[in-house]
């Protein structure tokens, strides 16, 4: 499931941000889809295989569409924009530009459409599932547990989790784990 939001996504930003350029042509603007969407997933997973999660779940809460200076983020786009490269011959310049513009784009799009109730292409366990290898930690459900996190009722729970476990929210985790049993 991941996979077709994801490939969704990259193209419908890809269309936009390297369209009008004329050093790409169109076969080569389906090809960087197609490697821009295996990067991203590829990327997401080697992050978590890291233990980058919270980090990675720290973009995919970001209600914005940039998370600039984000490490993870940023090597998620160094090693999209190598294959793009690599892969597709682009010059180094013009693969940098197209990633920048594209992959936060994107991990945005994909948090707001784990996290909205409304839409039920992609939810928070499948996310999990996808990147994670396997089952979302051993059957729990996860979108009712980040509903439940969700202390600012906001509509994402991953931003208060984060902010949680970092220290920033007030009564930190444990008040966070007291909020989640009815505490």
């Amino acid at each position: 499931m991941l996979e077709n939001v994801l490939g969704d996504l990259v193209s419908q930003y890809s269309r936009s941000a390297i369209s009008g350029n004329a050093s790409i042509s169109e076969d080569k603007q389906n090809d960087i889809v197609q490697v821009l969407s295996e990067s991203l997933l590829g990327g997401m997973k080697n992050q978590v295989s890291q233990g980058n999660v919270a980090g990675l779940l720290d973009i995919f809460s970001s209600k914005t569409t940039t998370s600039i200076g984000n490490p993870i983020l940023n090597g998620i786009q160094s090693s999209a924009a190598s294959m793009l490269s690599q892969r597709i011959g682009l010059n180094p310049m013009i693969a940098n530009g197209i990633v920048s513009t594209i992959v936060p784009m994107v991990m945005s799009s994909l948090g707001k459409k784990a996290n909205d109730p409304q839409d039920n292409s992609l939810d928070f366990n499948d996310l999990i599932k996808s990147i994670g290898g396997g089952s979302a930690m051993g059957g729990i459900d996860l979108n009712s547990i980040m509903n439940r996190l969700d202390d600012d009722n906001d509509g994402f729970g991953i931003d208060d989790v984060v902010r949680a476990v970092s220290g920033t929210q007030k009564g930190g985790i444990f008040g966070m784990l007291g909020g989640l049993f009815g505490k």
